[in-house]
C-alpha cells in the first residue's frame, strides 16, 4: 500500500480538445506510472468493499426477515398443527384400541366394555360333578331362515376337553383356533394330552396380551373351559382381562346373577354326571324366555376318560327336558 499523499488534477474540457488526467506523488514529485496506478484502484477498491459490509449485512438481515422468518414461522405453525392432530388422534383412538384408558377408580375401560359384551351374551353355565363335567349354553338363532348346523356355541379343543362361550362369536372362533395350536404343540412335543389347567393358561395369557398391545382391544368374550386329566374333573372360567379361575359351578351371560343363585342352591359336590346335566338344563330353564327345547338348548358333557368328550344330540336333550318337568 502507498502511503504517499495523492494529487489528482483534472483538466478543465477545452472544446475540440480531450481531457488530460494527471496524478502526481507529492512525496516523491514524480508521475505514477500505470502499474501502480493499478495498484492503488484494486487496494481503493478493497477498502471500499470492507466500509460497504456492515451495510451489506443490513441488507440480508432484511431479506431474512422479509422472506425466510416468515416460511420458518409458516412450517413451525404447520409442525404444530401436525403434533397436535397426533395427540388428538392417538388419544382418541390409539389408546382405546390398546386398552389403556383408566378412569380415576383404576379401571381399564375397554376391558368394561369386554364385559359388557359378555353380559349381554347368551346365558352359558358349568357344572363339575364326581364323576365329569357338563357345560350348557343357550342357543337362539338369529332366524328360522339360518341353518342350525352352522351355529356351535360349543367346541371341542381336545378329546378331553370342551368349551363354551358368551358374548362375541368371531372373538370366540379365534381363541378356539389359538387354543387349539398350543394343545397340539403340546402333544407333538410330549406324546400326552394338555393338561387343563395349562391350556386355560395359555389361552388367558393370550387374552391378557389383547389388554396391553397397541392397535388391538380385548376380547369381549368369556369362557367356561371343562375337562378331564388326571386331576379328575375340572372347570375354568376365563374373563376377557386374562384372570381365570376354578369353579365347581359357574355362569355367565345376559342371566348370570338368577343362574348363578339357583346353582348356589341346587349344587352338591357328591353329584353325579346326570345329575349335574339335569341341574344345566333347570337353570336355563329358569332364565329362559319362551319354550324350551333341544333346538333352543345345547349341551356338552365330558367323559370319565380323559380321551373320550360327548356333546349331547337333539334327542338326549329332549329326554333330559322330559325328566326335569
Amino acid at each position: 500500500m502507498y502511503k504517499a499523499c495523492l494529487s489528482v488534477s483534472r483538466a478543465v474540457p477545452v472544446p475540440g480538445e480531450s481531457v488530460v488526467h494527471m496524478t502526481v506523488d507529492q512525496v516523491n514529485h514524480r508521475p505514477i506510472g500505470d502499474g501502480e496506478w493499478s495498484d492503488i484502484q484494486a487496494t481503493v477498491a478493497r477498502i471500499a468493499d470492507v466500509r460497504e459490509l456492515p451495510q451489506r449485512q443490513k441488507e440480508a438481515v432484511w431479506i431474512f426477515k422479509l422472506l425466510v422468518h416468515p416460511l420458518i414461522i409458516t412450517m413451525s405453525k404447520v409442525v404444530f398443527v401436525f403434533e397436535l392432530i397426533w395427540v388428538i388422534v392417538s388419544t382418541r383412538f390409539l389408546l382405546p384400541l390398546s386398552g389403556f384408558w383408566t378412569v380415576p377408580s383404576g379401571k381399564l375401560v375397554q376391558i368394561e366394555h369386554a364385559l359388557t359384551a359378555v353380559g349381554s351374551g347368551q346365558t352359558s353355565l358349568g357344572i363339575k360333578a364326581a364323576n365329569g363335567v357338563v357345560i350348557a349354553t343357550e342357543k337362539k338363532l338369529p332366524s328360522i331362515l339360518v341353518d342350525e348346523t352352522s351355529v356351535q356355541k360349543i367346541q371341542i379343543l381336545t378329546p378331553n376337553i370342551g368349551v363354551v362361550y358368551s358374548g362375541m362369536g368371531p372373538d370366540f372362533r379365534v381363541l378356539v383356533r389359538k387354543s387349539r395350536k398350543q394343545a397340539e404343540q403340546y402333544h407333538r412335543l410330549y406324546k400326552e394330552p394338555i393338561p387343563v389347567t395349562q391350556l386355560v393358561r395359555e389361552t388367558a395369557a393370550v387374552m391378557q396380551e389383547f389388554t396391553q398391545s397397541g392397535g388391538v382391544r380385548p376380547f369381549g368374550v368369556s369362557l367356561l373351559v371343562a375337562g378331564f386329566d388326571d386331576k379328575g374333573p375340572q372347570l375354568y372360567q376365563v374373563d376377557p382381562s386374562g384372570s381365570y379361575f376354578s369353579w365347581k359351578a359357574s355362569a355367565m351371560g345376559k342371566n348370570v346373577s338368577n343362574a348363578k343363585t339357583f346353582l348356589e342352591k341346587r349344587y352338591t359336590e357328591d353329584m353325579e354326571l346326570d345329575d349335574a346335566v339335569h341341574t344345566a338344563i333347570l337353570t336355563l330353564k329358569e332364565g329362559f324366555e319362551g319354550q324350551i327345547s333341544s333346538k333352543t338348548l345345547r349341551s356338552e358333557s365330558l367323559a370319565l376318560t380323559r380321551n373320550s368328550g360327548k356333546v349331547l344330540t337333539p334327542a338326549e336333550i329332549d329326554d333330559y327336558l322330559a325328566e326335569v318337568e
